[in-house]
């Protein structure tokens, strides 16, 4: 059990390290941890996070190697800045083909 909780926070340090999430954190969203999707080996290949400020879920998936991506039906959703975000905060302005996924639920 505790294995298995190691391999799941090692899987969301990936997570939160790849592009596609470090991209909707530049674009104002405050990502909390939320549910999780799994194959019959445990291994996840959906997560989602939820934005604290604005309330859009959006869900990652896992494109096999801990290749993350947002997924499809996030997409919308994630090409947005957030709309619960600081006036004045700065944002990075993504390329538009930055984005590869948005909101699932």
């Amino acid at each position: 059990m505790i294995e298995a909780g190691v391999k799941l926070a090692e899987t969301r340090r990936r997570l939160r390290e790849c592009e596609a999430f470090a991209l909707q954190v530049r674009l104002g969203h405050d990502l909390k941890d939320g549910p999780i999707l799994t194959s019959v080996t445990d291994q996840p290949f959906e997560m989602s996070f939820k934005c604290s400020r604005c309330g859009v879920t959006l869900w990652f998936e896992d494109k096999g190697s801990q290749r993350w991506r947002l997924h499809a039906e996030s997409r919308e959703h994630g090409a947005q800045i957030c709309r619960g975000r600081i006036v004045g905060e700065p944002i990075d302005h993504p390329i538009s083909t930055a984005v590869a996924g948005a909101s699932r639920r």
